[in-house]
Order: C-alpha cells, then sequence, then structure tokens
C-alpha cells in the first residue's frame, strides 16, 4: 500500500561513535573507520581510503551491517550511502549517521537511500540545516523526514532503474576518458611527425 510517513516510523537512527582524537591509520588494522569524508557524491562509499585501526572494543550499534546506510549529516553535500555486502569489521564515526529500516518485507533498504538522495530529500535537509559556519542536519530533524513509501514492487523498479542510470554514467565516463586518451595520442603523434 503506498503511503507517506515519517523516517523515525519505518526506521532506526544512530549517530556515528565519537573519537576524542586525531585517528592515525594503521596498515595493518582491520577495523575500517567510515568517515563524512569517505560518503562519496554518487553515494557510494570509498572503502580504498577509509581509516584502519587496530581492533577495539566498539558498541553495536556503531557498527555497520549489509543494508544498513549511512547518512552524511554535515556539509555541503548532504547525502547517504548504503552498505550494500557484508563488509569485514567496519565501524561508522560521527558525524556520520546510521538508519537501518526496521521491516525490510516493507520498505527496502536501496530504496530508502535512493529516496534519501532525490530532490524531495533534499529540500528538507536545504530548509532544515543548522549553523553558522557548517551547515547541519541533527538526528531528531532527520527522523521526521516525510518518506513516500510505494508498494514493493515499484520500490524495486525504482531501484534498478536508479543501478541502471548509475552503469550508463560509469559507461559514458569512461568512453569520454578513451575518446580523450586517443585525442591527446593522436597529437602527439602528429607533433612528432608521425600522423
Amino acid at each position: 500500500m503506498t503511503h507517506t510517513t515519517r523516517l523515525k516510523d519505518i526506521a532506526s537512527l544512530n549517530l556515528g561513535r565519537p573519537f576524542r582524537r586525531k585517528l592515525e591509520h594503521d596498515s595493518s588494522g582491520t577495523v575500517c573507520i567510515i568517515q563524512n569524508r569517505d560518503i562519496l557524491p554518487d553515494s557510494t562509499i570509498d572503502y580504498n581510503n577509509c581509516l584502519r585501526l587496530s581492533p577495539f572494543d566498539v558498541s553495536d550499534k556503531h557498527r555497520v551491517n549489509k543494508g544498513d546506510i549511512l547518512f552524511r549529516s554535515r556539509g555541503p553535500d548532504t547525502c547517504s550511502a548504503i552498505i550494500e555486502e557484508e563488509t569485514e569489521e567496519a565501524v561508522f564515526a560521527s558525524p556520520l549517521m546510521k538508519i537501518e529500516v526496521n521491516d525490510r518485507e516493507q520498505v527496502l533498504p536501496e530504496y530508502l537511500n535512493w529516496f534519501l538522495n532525490q530532490r524531495p530529500s533534499q529540500a528538507y535537509y536545504a530548509n532544515n540545516r543548522r549553523g553558522s559556519v557548517v551547515m547541519m542536519i541533527s538526528i531528531s530533524t532527520l527522523s521526521e523526514l516525510p518518506v513516500f513509501i510505494p508498494e514493493l514492487k515499484k520500490q524495486k523498479g525504482f531501484v534498478e532503474f536508479s543501478e541502471l542510470i548509475k552503469r550508463e554514467r560509469r559507461t559514458s565516463e569512461k568512453l569520454s576518458e578513451k575518446r580523450e586518451k586517443i585525442s591527446l595520442a593522436i597529437l602527439e603523434r602528429t607533433m612528432k611527425g608521425e600522423a
């Protein structure tokens, strides 16, 4: 059944783990620390550049699992990314927020992540940001976000269509890079008198 509800009615929200000191990367560390900067504008997580730490005690509410959504609440780009597959031990740091869907048979986490990055949600964030220097969305404000919930079949359709658009964009970027390389190679050969 299609309806609109508040985010807090379909998901639980948690603030990221605060760290009291500057984190130092440990190349042999097995714990991945996902920070604000690791959430990319295309709604993906840059695991390659995550800080690594040696194992430490951490609450389950600060761990991430497949289907969890991380929300970047501070800075100029308010967006979210979903944990797409099971990860090694990963912890999300403050000011990130974790959104866990309560009933995945009613709301697909992939759909919710997609919805959080769409224009209606972005307009809500723009109208509700606070701060004088660094703009942010509070967890209480985020929890009140109106979320449109279509039937499951339509949620899947939105997610599949979104994936096709992303795939098309990546293919287009690769083609553009190849064209640029070919153009540069032709220029270099021409400058050397070979073409």
